[in-house]
C-alpha cells in the first residue's frame, strides 16, 4: 500500500502530492528522482481489483493504448510499474488542470478557444482511430491542459484496441452516460462513431455551457439521448458561427449512418471555421 505521499515507487518516482481520487485509483503529482522531471503517477487501488477484477485489465489497457499513441495532443506515458503488489502508470504532468475544471470556472468558453481546442483534440482522435482504437470515454474530464491551455487527451482505460471493424459492449455500458451515443444505449455494436458523438457532446458543452441531454434521473437522460432533439446551439449561443452550429449538430445525429462519419472530416471543418469559413 501507499503509506504516505513521500513514498518512493520502484526506487525512482517520489510521490509529492495527491491530485485526485476515484473508484479505481489515485493520481499523484510525482518526481522522477533520476531526472528531476515532474510527472503524474496513477495508482490502481488494490481494493478496486478485489471488488472488480476487470479493473486491472482496464488499467493495463490504458497503458497499452498510451504506449501506441505518440501524439502532441495525447498525454504521454513514461513508465508502467508493478511495485509491492500495486500497479502504477507514470505519465506526463499537466499543470493546467482539466477541461472540466475550466468549464466549471468559466461556464462556457470563447468560440475561438473552443474551436482551437476541438481542432487539437480531433487531430488526436484521428490518430487514435487510425490505430483502430476506440476511446469510448471522450469528455471534458478526460482532457487535460498544459500551462498554456493546450489540450491533451487522456484516460484510455475504457479504450478498445481491435483489428476488427466493430466492437460490442456485450450488454455492459462502458463510458459516461451523458456522453454515450444512442447505439451504445440500445446495445448495438459500436465503432469509432461513438467517439464522434461524445466529441460532439463535449463541443456543445464548451460552446453553450450546457450538456445537450439532461434529465431528473438516469431514465430521463437515457430517453433524451435516444429520442429527444438537442436544444439548438444557436439558441443558447447566438454568436456561434453557423458553420460550427451545423458541425456540432452533424456530430449529434442519432442515426450513426447519417452522422458525420470521421474525425478527419470534423477536423477539416474546424480548421475552416478557425480560418473564418462560413
Amino acid at each position: 500500500m501507499i503509506d504516505n505521499e513521500n513514498q518512493l515507487i520502484n526506487g525512482r518516482y517520489r510521490l509529492v502530492k495527491k491530485l485526485g481520487e476515484g473508484a479505481m485509483g489515485i493520481v499523484y503529482k510525482g518526481e522522477d528522482t533520476h531526472t528531476g522531471q515532474i510527472v503524474a503517477v496513477k495508482a490502481l487501488k488494490p481494493q478496486a481489483i478485489v471488488e472488480n477484477p476487470t479493473r486491472l485489465e482496464r488499467f493495463i489497457r490504458e497503458a497499452e493504448a498510451l504506449y501506441q499513441l505518440e501524439h502532441p495532443h495525447i498525454v504521454k506515458v513514461y513508465d508502467t510499474i508493478k511495485f509491492n503488489e500495486m500497479y502504477f502508470i507514470v505519465m506526463e504532468y499537466m499543470q493546467g488542470g482539466s477541461l472540466r475544471e475550466l468549464l466549471q470556472q468559466e461556464k462556457r468558453l470563447p468560440i475561438n478557444f473552443a474551436v482551437e481546442t476541438g481542432l487539437d483534440l480531433s487531430d488526436a482522435l484521428i490518430r487514435v482511430h487510425r490505430l483502430k482504437i476506440v476511446h469510448r470515454d471522450v469528455k471534458p474530464d478526460n482532457v487535460l491542459l498544459n500551462e498554456h491551455g493546450v489540450a491533451r487527451l487522456t484516460d484510455f482505460g475504457a479504450a478498445h484496441i481491435t483489428d476488427a471493424a466493430t466492437i460490442t459492449t456485450n450488454g455492459a455500458f462502458i463510458g459516461t452516460l451523458h456522453y454515450m451515443a444512442p447505439e451504445i444505449l440500445k446495445g448495438k455494436p459500436v465503432d469509432h462513431r461513438v467517439d464522434i458523438w461524445s466529441f460532439g457532446v463535449m463541443m456543445y458543452e464548451m460552446v453553450t455551457g450546457y450538456k445537450p441531454f439532461m434529465g431528473k434521473n438516469i431514465k430521463d437522460v437515457l430517453l433524451a439521448i435516444i429520442t429527444q432533439p438537442i436544444p439548438g446551439v444557436d439558441k443558447l449561443r447566438p454568436d456561434c458561427p453557423p458553420r460550427l452550429v451545423k458541425l456540432i449538430h452533424a456530430m449529434l445525429i442519432k442515426d450513426r449512418d447519417q452522422r458525420i462519419s470521421s474525425m478527419r472530416q470534423v477536423g477539416a471543418e474546424l480548421e475552416l471555421i478557425l480560418e473564418g469559413g462560413v
